[in-house]
């Protein structure tokens, strides 16, 4: 595998998996060779090795190739749309021809079946007009009927009573012999149908072809009908793909200038710089809030995280110290733990220190109640960013680019309605939509 795709995958998985299902192989498809192009050109390195450290030691980079990797990912995606619909929309055409193929021989096979029908229907009806006119000649079907029926059964007779040797210098005869019995055959049958009509075998014959017929139609028209369906829901597929690159490249075009004015000359006002976003100091004011929440040590039976005190649960606390621990454990955590806990498993990984007051304690204190991965997908339901659970720079984006009171407000309603659709409501909704209302009353007093 091509090591600029590696590094394009380490950083959007996406892509390699949109890489690996490309025609050609993952090292030889056109989608791959843009990869490859745009992971050198935006680090500016032909070194594989080299790339990857300048993606650790230059996020502004790692993010526009972020944003590169994801736009070639949708104008992909899309472009195997746009082919998979053209195949359907041909083999959709190609069905509706054989269809009215079908259709006209079936229409020239009813036709010649009637025209038959009429004819015979002529004949008798002359018969019966000569023969009641006195006409002499009302009676020449019946003669030649006879003759045809006479010498068919004659040459039966002669069949079953004399035979001509299989001897060489005799085949002609053989031959002549079987073109006229296969021409009284033929007669014989024509006088039949003229003088008695169709057979019920005939007919229950012509009625089953017609049913078979008739079956085949109806299943090629359910398969265009399906075929049809597809087309429509392939044609969905890419007005939403269409709308999600628009609002994706809004997001990329924000996260730009973002980058831009981080690379211009700051405006030295104090004597240290201070990003507009970098909430750093905001985290004490939001653990402290959360400490007043959660209280001390509680063990109810009912609560599924178990013991717990400061809001850490044994599992947490387990996790954090990577060694067995107990409910004592947990009766005794420090308030000091319980902030570093707090700081690496929820702030940090919320990335709140670039989320705007008060929308970094929301999103902070959701992650705290209901885990980092359902707080994060709720913020980025807010925002409009793909709901992946994992906040990264377009989430962050798209968060700076829309109105920080709408976002508390918005993810305020959400989260109640998110712990009305459990099953320990009844037993802890009181206390949940209390903790929701003051949450929200501190965000917004953040502002």
């Amino acid at each position: 595998m091509n090591p600029f795709l590696a590094i394009a995958g380490s950083i959007m998985p996406d892509v390699l998996r949109i890489a690996l299902e490309g025609r050609g192989g993952p090292d030889s498809n056109p989608f791959t060779q843009s990869v490859v192009s745009a992971v050198k050109t935006i680090l500016g390195e032909d070194d594989p090795d080299k790339a990857r450290e300048k993606i650790a030691a230059d996020p502004a980079k790692a993010d526009a190739l972020r944003l590169e990797l994801a736009k070639l990912a949708q104008a992909e995606l899309k472009l195997r749309l746009d082919a998979e619909r053209d195949e359907r929309q041909q083999e959709l055409e190609t069905l509706t021809k054989k269809l009215e193929a079908q259709a006209k021989d079936r229409d020239r096979e009813l036709s010649e079946m009637t025209r038959r029908l009429e004819d015979t229907a002529n004949a008798r009806q002359t018969m019966t007009t000569l023969a009641a006119a006195g006409n002499p000649l009302s009676k020449a079907p019946a003669v030649v009927s006879g003759i045809i029926v006479f010498g068919f059964v004659l040459t039966l007779i002669i069949l079953l009573t004399w035979s001509i040797p299989s001897t060489p210098g005799n085949e002609m005869q053989w031959q002549i012999i079987n073109i006229v019995i296969g021409a009284l055959t033929a007669s014989f049958a024509t006088v039949v149908s003229f003088w008695l009509g169709s057979s019920q075998g005939s007919r229950n014959k012509d009625m089953a072809n017609v049913i078979s017929q008739e079956t085949q139609v109806r299943a090629s028209r359910e398969r265009e009908t399906q075929m049809a369906d597809r087309y429509t829901q392939i044609e969905k597929t890419v007005s939403e793909i269409d709308r999600n690159v628009v609002k994706n490249t809004a997001i990329a075009t924000s996260v730009a200038t973002e980058v831009a004015k981080a690379q211009a000359p700051a405006v030295v006002a104090e004597a240290t710089d201070k990003p507009k976003f970098a909430n750093e100091t905001n985290f004490g004011a939001c653990v402290d809030i959360i400490l007043g929440h959660e209280g001390g040590f509680n063990d109810d039976p009912q609560d599924p995280g178990g013991a717990t005190n400061l809001g850490i649960t044994l599992a947490t606390l387990r996790s954090h110290r990577g060694e067995p621990v107990t409910k004592d454990d947990v009766r005794n955590l420090t308030v000091e733990e319980a902030r570093e806990i707090y700081r690496t498993r929820y702030w940090n990984a919320l990335r709140c220190d670039e989320l705007a007051h008060g929308v970094d304690l929301m999103v902070f204190d959701f992650g705290v109640n209901a885990g980092p991965g359902r707080a994060a997908r709720l913020l980025q339901k807010v925002v409009g960013a793909n709901q992946d659970g994992m906040i990264g720079p377009v989430t962050v984006a798209a968060a700076k680019a829309v109105d920080p009171a709408f976002i508390i407000k918005r993810y305020s309603e959400l989260r109640l309605e998110y712990y009305k659709g459990l099953s320990t409501w009844p037993r802890f909704g009181r206390g949940w939509a209390r903790r929701t209302a003051e949450t929200l009353t501190r965000a917004q007093s953040m502002l």
